[in-house]
């Protein structure tokens, strides 16, 4: 049970409580119209394609990842990883910023970890306690639009959610969360929904 702000008892599930406190935030790498440029080639950990720092004292908890595929490049093999870690030197790197949404519109909690996407070779991982949690990859990633091309056709949306994992990655900071979507010339959209929560409540 949870008591909300009004003193009213919940029995929600701890998600939709969480969002009708204002502890749900989304980070998306890409926009509308316009995708982000994944890594090229295998994945390299100084490469995110989305990077959420999460400061020390502040906890998150992924919800939901959406990676979404606008293209895979020429035949090569396509490979996407989540992680959660921690270690003081995790830094984001030259990338493009990302500003993080609470998605309770009328709430005022604002998150407390920032956010890039697109690193450019030179972000720092973690270097404790880091946990791949989600991982798949495509023996033959192609551009279907090819004319000669006689493959099927690849999947363009990959989904992790919290509800079919049955379990959480906590992430304590000082860490982050990071998502990597690599192919010979990959472009496309992620995004990714999280409770962020006082690392003390927890304790």
């Amino acid at each position: 049970m949870k008591a909300l702000k009004d003193g009213t008892l919940s029995v929600m599930d701890f998600i939709a409580v969480m969002s009708l406190e204002g502890r749900v935030f989304s980070a998306a790498g890409g926009s509308g119209t316009s995708p982000i440029t994944f890594g090229a080639g295998t994945i390299d950990t100084t490469e995110p394609d989305l990077m959420i720092k999460v400061p020390s004292g502040t906890s998150i908890i992924p919800v939901e990842i959406n990676l979404t595929m606008e293209a895979y490049g020429t035949t090569a093999i396509f490979e996407f990883m989540a992680s959660i870690g921690q270690g003081s030197t995790t830094a984001l790197g030259t990338d493009t910023d990302v500003t993080i949404y609470n998605c309770n519109l009328g709430n005022s909690v604002a998150s407390a970890c920032s956010a890039g996407a697109a690193s450019n070779n030179d972000a720092t991982y973690m270097t404790d306690n880091v946990v791949e949690f989600w991982r798949g990859c495509e023996g033959k990633a192609v551009t279907v639009a090819t004319a000669d091309d006689d493959s099927t056709w690849q999947p363009v949306n990959f989904s992790w959610k919290l509800t079919d994992a049955g379990y959480l990655p906590i992430c304590n900071g000082e860490g982050g969360l990071t998502v990597f979507a690599a192919s010979q010339a990959g472009t496309g959209f992620i995004q990714c929904r999280f409770i962020e929560i006082p690392t003390n409540w927890l304790e």
